[in-house]
């Protein structure tokens, strides 16, 4: 898998967790994966600025199919389509400015 994601998650979650909250969901739940993910940076901007800032968010899995892996029918001689050997999960999380202000509760 190979996991792309913007400075709004670098920055608060590191390599190693970001790889435990995505390596938790299998491929076929990439974009699960990818909310998840998403969904903490937020959670730990609005943590870390007390809910007054957070910066653009956005990440992209994806999960490579190796053609004769254990997914693939051994037997067939046939290359599989393009679509089965990739799929991507992205999730955005855009806002009108790259800090968001939230107002005081």
């Amino acid at each position: 898998a190979v996991l792309v994601a913007s400075d709004g998650i670098w920055e608060v979650i590191s390599p190693q967790d970001a790889a435990k909250i995505v390596g938790a969901f299998p491929p076929h739940r990439a974009m699960e994966a990818a909310g998840a993910l998403a969904d903490e940076a937020v959670h730990r901007w609005f943590s870390l600025s007390q809910g007054q800032a957070i910066d653009d968010i956005t990440a992209v899995i994806a999960h490579f199919a190796r053609p004769g892996g254990p997914a693939s029918d051994e037997a067939s001689t046939e290359s599989p389509p393009p679509s089965s050997l990739c799929s991507v999960a992205p999730v955005l999380c855009e806002h009108t400015e790259s800090t968001m202000l939230v107002p005081p509760v």
